[in-house]
């Protein structure tokens, strides 16, 4: 079986760290390379926590590149909120012994698209800034891609208004670009999507029992505390991995279904800055506004998504390197 050539454009992120793990426990992507961008926490932060997983998921021979530290227009935000001042939620991994590379982000998605001659996927779990600045440098670069999984954007409810997901609202100009640009299949799994793996914080920590009690049982465990704290606080009793999900889906294409539609992004509006406008009528019928550049994750199986959680610690939990 020939491997799926991935790169992984991340900002963790206390789901990018499980998402990470996902992709490093499937035996159907060959990870070539991850991009950090700022998103979630500072650059700086979420660079180290990709430098960290890295060497903890022993994924040796993948690639850190340097990515964007701000969005191409629009002022930076971050999630520190949502994971906390260093981005996982005050879990201390080990320090990693090896740092990332000095070349561009953009640089390294081209080189690994040449390479893998028009088989690369990608799964983008942050900001869009990486992959915006790398279609505009490389033209021919969208032709190059095989696969854009995006976790961002909605077609209903946002978090960061009624309208807008985080990783678009962060920076809806580098989304815009990447949706229009011409790569032939760009997967957007969004909060409508990603909400319906919804679970309690009893049933993830049933999912997460295969994890062990070692040492990835000891960092999940603290991972879904901070998580289940922070719902508490805020009147919850459920949430969900977002990130993890299109990880998954790139294993499984039985995962999610989706509806072709035409997407932008709003980028001028005040009130509804960062909006994914998905552009299709009843029957999944798009309308005149453009022809479809997006797929739209519509429904997820989320019995096969658990299962490839727990399927994912399992054979992790032997291989961690403290």
């Amino acid at each position: 079986m020939h491997k799926i050539p991935v790169i992984i454009d991340t900002d963790p992120g206390i789901d990018d760290f499980f998402a990470l793990a996902v992709a490093a426990a499937s035996d159907k992507l060959d990870i070539r390379a991850i991009t950090p961008v700022a998103g979630n926490q500072t650059y700086e932060k979420v660079c180290r926590n990709v430098e960290n997983i890295r060497q903890l998921f022993r994924m040796d021979g993948v690639r850190i590149a340097t990515g964007a530290k701000c969005p191409l227009v629009s002022a930076q935000r971050t999630a520190g909120n949502v994971h906390g001042e260093d981005g996982l939620g005050g879990v201390i991994l080990p320090k990693a012994q090896q740092k990332a590379e000095s070349t561009y982000a953009w640089d390294v998605i081209y080189e690994e698209a040449k390479r893998a001659q028009g088989r690369l996927q990608i799964a983008a779990l942050g900001p869009l800034t990486n992959i915006a600045i790398a279609v505009l440098k490389y033209p021919d670069l969208p032709s190059m891609i095989d696969k854009l999984f995006v976790m961002g954007g909605t077609n209903g409810f946002g978090n960061v208004s009624p309208y807008a997901e985080f990783n678009i609202w962060a920076d809806p100009h580098a989304a815009d670009i990447v949706f229009c640009c011409g790569i032939k299949t760009v997967n957007m799994v969004g909060l409508n999507l990603t909400r319906q793996a919804i679970l309690d914080i009893p049933e993830y920590r049933r999912v997460f029992s295969a994890a062990g009690d070692g040492p990835l049982g000891k960092i999940v465990t603290q991972l879904i505390d901070y998580l289940g704290t922070r719902a508490h606080g805020l009147g919850n009793t459920a949430m969900t991995l977002h990130d993890a999900i299109v990880t998954a889906a790139m294993s499984d294409d039985k995962l999610i279904t989706y509806f072709p539609s035409y997407v932008r992004v709003e980028c001028q509006s005040e009130n509804a800055f960062g909006q994914t406008v998905v552009f299709a009528g009843n029957g999944n019928r798009v309308l005149e506004q453009g022809e479809p550049n997006v797929n739209v994750a519509d429904t997820l199986d989320l019995e096969r998504f658990k299962s490839t959680l727990s399927a994912s610690l399992e054979k992790l939990k032997g291989r961690v390197a403290l």
